[in-house]
């Protein structure tokens, strides 16, 4: 009696150029469930970086619980992000989120036919071309001098206080506080937007990205601004040159600036219904 054999789903990391793509090329990465090979599946100028899975241990009710275990989470979201970042050293690489499987080779086909437009448009785009992030940490302790000597309100505020009663002064004085909080945020915000600025007139193209709390960045200080950007390969060095130059100029209102990359395109290779 025979017995049935597993489906093999397919994992899919991301796309690139067929015309990039030499043959035997990927003999040295591991796929997904450190069993089957990376391979790749061409449709129509279009190669997908894929790997197959075994439909029992990877379906999606059983991918479900596995996102459950935080070890095999992590362990498994840096092998996709490191395979990723190997790619993109050699590829013009469209990176695809985390986990994102195909229930077989004619599916990932179907898919690559109904977007190869979308596909080629992006891979011109993006030819010769990194993408970095820029990270904006505040020190609000060295911001604050800076902003009670040269804030217009905040310094109004501070003389009429001097002329109230002792009683008077205490209770202004906390609405003081309160506006001065709120005027370094105004004013870290300001400085960032101006960083930023500068810097998106040496790219392709930019982006605004959420900023990270403390909990995720682990740092002290606090994130006041998150950008990506878009960079020819040949402008790279310029680019890094001048965030070096503007870190030395804002240091002084408390900023510190961290560029990194290059990065796989998350950011500006968005594949539509991926």
């Amino acid at each position: 009696m025979k017995t049935a054999t597993s489906t093999k789903l397919i994992y899919v990391y991301g796309f690139v150029p067929s015309s990039e793509v030499p043959e035997g090329n990927l003999e040295s990465f591991v796929g997904f469930d450190g069993e089957h090979p990376i391979y790749t599946l061409e449709q129509q100028g279009i190669t997908a970086i894929a790997c197959k899975l075994n439909d029992e241990h990877y379906s999606e009710e059983t991918l479900e619980k596995k996102t459950e275990d935080m070890k095999w989470l992590h362990e498994k979201a840096l092998h996709h992000h490191e395979t990723l970042k190997k790619l993109n050293k050699e590829y013009t690489l469209l990176p695809l989120h985390f986990c994102t499987v195909f229930k077989s080779e004619e599916n990932v086909q179907e898919k690559m036919s109904s977007v190869n437009k979308e596909l080629s448009k992006l891979f011109k785009e993006l030819v010769g071309k990194e993408e970095w992030t820029l990270k904006i940490y505040s020190d609000e302790k060295q911001l604050k001098p800076y902003v009670e000597e040269n804030n217009k309100d905040i310094k109004t505020k501070s003389e009429e206080i001097k002329s109230l009663s002792k009683g008077r002064q205490y209770f202004e004085r906390k609405k003081l506080d309160r506006l001065l909080q709120e005027k370094i945020s105004e004013e870290k915000k300001r400085l960032s937007k101006e960083i930023h600025e500068e810097l998106s007139a040496l790219t392709s193209k930019s982006g605004i990205k959420k900023n990270w709390n403390q909990k995720v960045t682990g740092r002290q200080d606090e994130m006041s601004w998150n950008s990506v950007y878009l960079i020819k390969e040949g402008d790279v060095k310029c680019f890094l040159d001048e965030v070096e130059k503007l870190g030395e100029k804002y240091k002084t209102y408390g900023l510190q600036l961290e560029a990194t990359g290059p990065w796989p395109c998350y950011y500006f290779a968005k594949v539509e219904g991926e």
